[in-house]
Protein backbone atom coordinates (compact mmCIF):
# COMPACT_ATOMS: atom_id res chain seq x y z
CA UNK A 1 0.00 0.00 0.00
CA UNK A 2 2.70 2.65 0.48
CA UNK A 3 4.81 2.00 -2.73
CA UNK A 4 1.26 2.85 -4.42
CA UNK A 5 0.86 5.89 -1.92
CA UNK A 6 4.10 6.79 -3.37
CA UNK A 7 4.04 6.22 -6.75
CA UNK A 8 0.74 8.25 -6.72
CA UNK A 9 2.85 11.05 -5.50
CA UNK A 10 5.36 10.87 -7.80
CA UNK A 11 3.21 10.21 -11.15
CA UNK A 12 1.54 13.86 -9.56
CA UNK A 13 2.68 16.30 -11.89
CA UNK A 14 3.41 20.48 -11.12
CA UNK A 15 0.66 21.49 -12.74
CA UNK A 16 -1.28 19.82 -10.01
CA UNK A 17 0.12 22.28 -7.61
CA UNK A 18 -0.49 25.19 -9.98
CA UNK A 19 -3.21 27.47 -9.02
CA UNK A 20 -4.41 30.23 -11.02
CA UNK A 21 -2.91 33.50 -11.49
CA UNK A 22 -5.10 36.47 -12.01
CA UNK A 23 -3.48 39.55 -13.16
CA UNK A 24 -5.41 42.54 -14.11
CA UNK A 25 -4.23 44.93 -17.06
CA UNK A 26 -4.99 48.39 -16.14
CA UNK A 27 -7.30 50.80 -17.82
CA UNK A 28 -8.46 47.61 -20.67
CA UNK A 29 -11.44 46.35 -18.75
CA UNK A 30 -10.10 42.58 -18.81
CA UNK A 31 -7.87 39.88 -16.96
CA UNK A 32 -5.00 37.04 -18.01
CA UNK A 33 -5.73 34.19 -15.86
CA UNK A 34 -2.48 31.95 -15.42
CA UNK A 35 -2.63 29.03 -14.13
CA UNK A 36 1.33 28.29 -12.27
CA UNK A 37 2.66 27.57 -9.48
CA UNK A 38 2.48 29.81 -5.89
CA UNK A 39 4.20 32.77 -6.59
CA UNK A 40 7.25 33.97 -4.58
CA UNK A 41 7.30 37.61 -5.97
CA UNK A 42 5.67 39.95 -8.41
CA UNK A 43 5.94 42.98 -9.74
CA UNK A 44 4.06 45.20 -11.97
CA UNK A 45 4.60 48.81 -14.09
CA UNK A 46 2.32 51.12 -16.30
CA UNK A 47 4.11 53.52 -18.27
CA UNK A 48 2.08 55.65 -21.19
CA UNK A 49 0.08 52.67 -22.51
CA UNK A 50 2.56 50.28 -22.02
CA UNK A 51 2.09 47.34 -18.62
CA UNK A 52 4.46 44.76 -18.10
CA UNK A 53 3.82 42.41 -15.18
CA UNK A 54 6.55 39.77 -13.69
CA UNK A 55 6.10 36.78 -11.22
CA UNK A 56 7.94 34.56 -10.16
CA UNK A 57 8.68 30.96 -7.85
CA UNK A 58 11.73 30.74 -6.34
CA UNK A 59 10.51 27.05 -5.59
CA UNK A 60 9.78 25.27 -9.52
CA UNK A 61 11.95 27.88 -11.34
CA UNK A 62 8.54 29.05 -13.23
CA UNK A 63 8.65 33.03 -14.13
CA UNK A 64 5.95 34.73 -16.01
CA UNK A 65 5.66 37.90 -17.67
CA UNK A 66 3.08 39.31 -19.62
CA UNK A 67 3.97 42.76 -21.94
CA UNK A 68 1.28 44.92 -23.75
CA UNK A 69 1.81 47.59 -26.18
CA UNK A 70 -0.01 49.39 -28.29
CA UNK A 71 -0.66 47.02 -31.90
CA UNK A 72 0.76 48.17 -34.54
CA UNK A 73 -1.37 45.56 -36.42
CA UNK A 74 -4.82 43.80 -35.62
CA UNK A 75 -4.42 40.15 -35.92
CA UNK A 76 -2.32 37.96 -33.85
CA UNK A 77 0.19 36.65 -36.15
CA UNK A 78 1.01 40.41 -36.78
CA UNK A 79 1.53 40.48 -32.82
CA UNK A 80 3.39 36.95 -32.77
CA UNK A 81 5.97 38.44 -36.00
CA UNK A 82 6.48 41.70 -34.47
CA UNK A 83 7.56 40.10 -30.47
CA UNK A 84 9.05 36.85 -31.62
CA UNK A 85 11.19 39.20 -34.25
CA UNK A 86 12.87 41.08 -31.34
CA UNK A 87 13.03 37.66 -29.42
CA UNK A 88 15.21 36.00 -32.23
CA UNK A 89 17.90 38.58 -32.02
CA UNK A 90 18.37 37.28 -28.61
CA UNK A 91 22.22 34.94 -29.04
CA UNK A 92 21.21 32.75 -26.18
CA UNK A 93 18.48 31.30 -28.26
CA UNK A 94 19.37 27.35 -29.22
CA UNK A 95 18.88 28.09 -33.06
CA UNK A 96 16.40 25.33 -34.84
CA UNK A 97 14.65 24.78 -30.89
CA UNK A 98 11.94 27.31 -31.59
CA UNK A 99 8.47 24.64 -32.13
CA UNK A 100 5.41 27.03 -33.06
CA UNK A 101 1.54 26.43 -31.99
CA UNK A 102 -1.84 27.83 -31.72
CA UNK A 103 -5.08 27.79 -29.74
CA UNK A 104 -8.20 29.61 -30.51
CA UNK A 105 -7.08 32.46 -28.29
CA UNK A 106 -3.47 33.58 -29.12
CA UNK A 107 -0.38 32.16 -31.44
CA UNK A 108 2.82 30.77 -29.47
CA UNK A 109 6.02 29.36 -29.51
CA UNK A 110 8.37 27.75 -26.82
CA UNK A 111 12.15 27.09 -27.32
CA UNK A 112 15.67 26.55 -25.52
CA UNK A 113 17.89 29.02 -24.44
CA UNK A 114 21.32 28.76 -22.85
CA UNK A 115 24.17 31.34 -22.12
CA UNK A 116 26.55 32.86 -19.38
CA UNK A 117 25.22 35.40 -16.95
CA UNK A 118 27.46 37.41 -14.38
CA UNK A 119 30.18 34.33 -15.02
CA UNK A 120 28.03 31.45 -14.43
CA UNK A 121 25.93 29.03 -17.30
CA UNK A 122 22.30 28.67 -17.71
CA UNK A 123 20.15 26.62 -19.44
CA UNK A 124 15.89 27.48 -19.77
CA UNK A 125 12.93 26.58 -21.65
CA UNK A 126 10.27 29.72 -22.99
CA UNK A 127 7.05 29.64 -24.30
CA UNK A 128 5.32 32.28 -25.75
CA UNK A 129 1.73 33.20 -26.05
CA UNK A 130 0.72 36.07 -28.75
CA UNK A 131 -2.15 37.79 -28.79
CA UNK A 132 -4.19 41.25 -29.67
CA UNK A 133 -6.86 42.48 -27.23
CA UNK A 134 -8.67 45.99 -27.31
CA UNK A 135 -6.06 47.18 -29.75
CA UNK A 136 -3.02 45.77 -27.31
CA UNK A 137 -0.42 43.29 -28.41
CA UNK A 138 0.29 41.02 -25.42
CA UNK A 139 3.27 38.68 -25.05
CA UNK A 140 2.45 36.19 -22.18
CA UNK A 141 6.21 34.76 -21.74
CA UNK A 142 6.94 31.47 -19.21
CA UNK A 143 10.21 30.38 -18.72
CA UNK A 144 11.82 27.68 -16.12
CA UNK A 145 15.38 27.25 -15.28
CA UNK A 146 16.87 25.17 -14.82
CA UNK A 147 16.05 23.68 -17.92
CA UNK A 148 14.71 19.96 -18.29
CA UNK A 149 12.17 18.12 -21.12
CA UNK A 150 9.63 18.23 -18.49
CA UNK A 151 10.08 21.94 -18.51
CA UNK A 152 9.27 22.37 -21.99
CA UNK A 153 5.61 20.14 -21.24
CA UNK A 154 5.08 22.59 -18.44
CA UNK A 155 5.81 26.05 -19.44
CA UNK A 156 3.89 25.58 -22.90
CA UNK A 157 0.89 23.99 -20.99
CA UNK A 158 0.59 27.22 -19.02
CA UNK A 159 0.71 29.31 -22.03
CA UNK A 160 -1.62 27.15 -23.90
CA UNK A 161 -4.01 26.98 -21.23
CA UNK A 162 -3.93 30.60 -20.35
CA UNK A 163 -7.54 32.28 -19.94
CA UNK A 164 -8.65 35.83 -20.81
CA UNK A 165 -11.55 37.54 -18.58
CA UNK A 166 -13.73 40.41 -19.24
Amino acid sequence: MKRCLCLGLVLVSTSAFAEPQIVTIPTQGWHLVVEAPPLTSSESTTVGGRFSYTGADGNSGITFSIHTEDARGGSHKECRDEYWKRTQASPYIIKGSAELFETPALLGVTYRSEGEYKGKRFALVNSHGYFVKNGKCVDLHVSQIPYSPEGIEAVERIVRTSKILQ
